[in-house]
């Protein structure tokens, strides 16, 4: 009883679908909780959680690896974290060295502006997520690896 792989990956899927297609960084930062890296990191966590209380990938020598196929994670289970990453709009500003005529004050307050430390925040979340997601595809020995999760890191690495 409870929640399938597919069911996981259905939310997953939705989710990095949805981010696709926010343009505005100030949209998704501000009126969306639903598409943060964090959320989508909770439910890639819930749906290898389940894989593991079945058995996992038999590395326990007590459990036998786990054959049933509603919690089985399968390749959509990873890539969907790793698209919704790498699709997510980033605009930080670059660093302006004009500071010839500025107090210190005003050049703290430019650094610390909060619309600029949110976005950062966001990216900081979002690697943190993808690589956790790609270290655990690596490692699980029930899915094969696609090109299409390579494309999603290099696309993410690259934008930021």
């Amino acid at each position: 009883p409870g929640a399938t792989v597919d069911m996981y990956n259905l939310v997953l899927d939705c989710m990095a679908v949805t981010a696709a297609n926010v343009t505005d960084p100030y949209t998704l930062v501000y009126h969306t909780d639903v598409l943060h890296p964090r959320n989508v990191e909770f439910f890639f966590e819930q749906a290898i959680c389940r894989h593991e209380l079945d058995g996992g990938d038999g590395t326990n020598y007590f459990l036998p690896r786990n054959d049933n196929v509603y919690t089985v994670p399968n390749i959509v289970t990873f890539n969907a974290p790793l698209r919704l990453c790498s699709s997510l709009p980033y605009e930080a500003q670059q660093p302006q060295d004009n500071s010839a005529g500025k107090s210190f004050l005003d050049k703290v307050s430019s650094f610390m502006d909060p619309t600029q430390l949110i976005y950062k925040m966001q990216r900081d979340e979002a690697l943190v997520a993808a690589m956790f997601t790609f270290d655990r595809l690596t490692h699980c020995r029930v899915v094969r690896w696609s090109p299409a999760s390579f494309a999603y890191m290099i696309k993410l690495c690259g934008k930021y």
